[in-house]
């Protein structure tokens, strides 16, 4: 919906109004109250406001000695505009504004354009939108099998793109980039679903600042609308993604688990050996009274078999079937992140 503030300049003839001014001290025109004399009935055919007839109380006509009357009402309406939302914020929309005579036909009363171009005061900028005002153009409404001439002044609102870029797309873009980083976090991290919930509700918010900032309209959906609910779809396909790859690793750790169990007696004689290996060593380096020369070496010995088995449990959790899955969303998210924003900005900018 457009909200113009303009006024007209609108003239005719009334061949029944002259003088000559050398009769009459020179004077060659006279301001009178528009209610003094006839006005035609020039209304805002298609304006959507209470009252569609410019002018109000108080304004004044110019009435020349020849007859000629000068008429210069203002206005303040609403039109309905053809909204292009699909290539939103790139859209250009298109709004018609129609004057015409409400009653007289053609026959009576024709409208034609005083000149070829509309001024737009260049004072008057909108922080949203380059404005562009084509020619009017003569039209006929048919009313009942009734010819009305009427003008079509053409406007056009090109959307300024650069806003909704940096408050839409480019977010949405970088919630995308995080959807496929929660897969980059290994397979026994629990905070990849903590993570992948977030960017979800994250997309959620913008769902709803989108709605509230795109027009309303049902029989056209906008490609950036489209955009942020794939991205949702792809949130929560990251949620379940995070959600299978844990339970595998969690199935997998249960089954190491039993297995170790079960081979866990016939390792016990050699544990007990190894035990009283080591205190035997432990007692004897008491009684020489080097601790730091035997002990020393036991320390590393175990600093080491500790750092063997994290290099262990880090190659079977990078080597396991949960970090393969992992691996396989990771993938497939990264592509489909790709496609969907190609896809969209081809749509906007096509």
């Amino acid at each position: 919906m457009l909200n113009l503030r303009a006024f007209l300049k609108i003239s005719w003839r009334d061949e029944t109004l002259f003088w000559r001014p050398e009769q009459y001290g020179n004077v060659t025109f006279v301001l009178l109250s528009q209610d003094a004399l006839w006005l035609p009935d020039i209304a805002l055919t298609n304006s959507l406001a209470d009252n569609i007839f410019p002018g109000g109380n108080g304004a004044k006509v110019k009435l020349s000695f020849d007859g000629r009357v000068d008429w210069v009402p203002a206005f303040n309406s609403e039109f309905s505009c053809q909204v292009n939302v699909v290539k939103f914020p790139m859209d250009v929309d298109t709004c018609v504004i129609k004057l015409g005579s409400w009653m007289y036909d053609d026959s009576l009363v024709h409208v034609e354009p005083m000149t070829g171009y509309t001024h737009l005061n260049p004072d008057v900028t909108n922080g949203q939108f380059y404005l562009e005002i084509g020619e009017p153009k003569e039209a006929f409404e048919n009313y009942d099998g009734i010819l009305h001439s009427t003008l079509h002044f053409v406007i056009k609102l090109e959307r300024m793109p650069g806003f909704a870029m940096l408050s839409f797309l480019l977010p949405m873009f970088v919630i995308g980039l995080l959807n496929i980083l929660s897969f980059v976090i290994p397979a026994d991290n629990e905070g990849k679903v903590d993570l992948s919930l977030n960017i979800m509700l994250s997309t959620t918010m913008f769902l709803s600042i989108i709605h509230d900032d795109l027009p309303d309209r049902s029989d056209k959906i906008a490609s950036i609308a489209v955009y942020v609910i794939t991205l949702f779809v792809m949130s929560f396909l990251g949620v379940v993604g995070n959600i299978v790859v844990l339970l595998v690793h969690k199935g997998e750790q249960e089954r190491e688990h039993s297995s170790g169990v079960s081979k866990s007696p016939s390792r016990a004689p050699s544990d007990t050996l190894e035990a009283k290996h080591f205190t035997v060593r432990f007692r004897h380096s008491l009684r020489r009274q080097r601790p730091e020369m035997d002990s020393c070496p036991t320390a590393m010995s175990l600093d080491q078999s500790q750092t063997d088995d994290k290099a262990h449990d880090v190659r079977i959790v990078s080597g396991s079937k949960a970090a393969k899955i992992n691996f396989v969303f990771l993938v497939v998210s990264a592509i489909g992140l790709f496609v969907v924003s190609l896809a969209t900005l081809v749509l906007i900018f096509s």
